[in-house]
């Protein structure tokens, strides 16, 4: 019965977490200066993002509490991309299958952008950007520069965060962006 009882706040701080990520993901200035793609598949490029800065500060710990919540963060994520589907009107036999394709894409940008943010320059982080939330589009690399940079602000932030921050379901305040003419 416990364990019922801690596994449920697990989820909730979880849940909140990735509420957090989404509400950055949704900020304007990702959309009208950094030229994503204001679409469901530009949004859905953009909460990846923002969830994989998250759990990217959680890889290589040993703390079982961080292995539950990352996993439940997933959850949360992919629980949204359901219902949000389903209020698309996708019907009940297409869900599973773009849930799987999303999950598929989730995966393959979790593991670009983990190599990048590795790298030491920001070469990598920019080409993964391009890729994957750009979709190879063409964009101005001023602004691919400063979102890679703003990337990893955000990613030092989180290592620089100890991780009860985040187990009390809070994400520190990100770095400020600014809309450039």
């Amino acid at each position: 019965m416990l364990s019922r009882l801690f596994n449920r706040g697990d989820r909730r701080i979880a849940a909140t977490l990735y509420a957090s990520a989404v509400e950055r993901a949704r900020q304007p200035v990702f959309y009208r200066h950094f030229a994503v793609a204001d679409t469901i598949d530009g949004r859905f490029d953009m909460v990846t993002l923002q969830v994989i800065l998250l759990l990217n500060r959680f890889k290589g710990l040993s703390d079982k509490r961080l292995a539950r919540l990352s996993q439940n963060v997933f959850d949360s994520m992919f629980m949204d991309m359901d219902r949000t589907l389903r209020e698309l009107g996708v019907g009940d036999q297409g869900v599973p299958h773009r849930v799987k394709k999303m999950a598929q894409a989730f995966y393959g940008r979790l593991s670009a952008y983990d190599g990048a943010l590795a790298a030491a320059d920001d070469g990598p982080l920019g080409e993964a950007l391009i890729r994957n939330l750009y979709r190879g589009a063409e964009v101005e690399p001023g602004l691919v520069r400063q979102l890679a940079a703003h990337v990893r602000q955000v990613a030092a932030l989180y290592a620089a965060t100890p991780v009860e921050t985040f187990l009390a379901g809070t994400l520190p305040a990100a770095p400020a962006l600014q809309e450039t003419a």
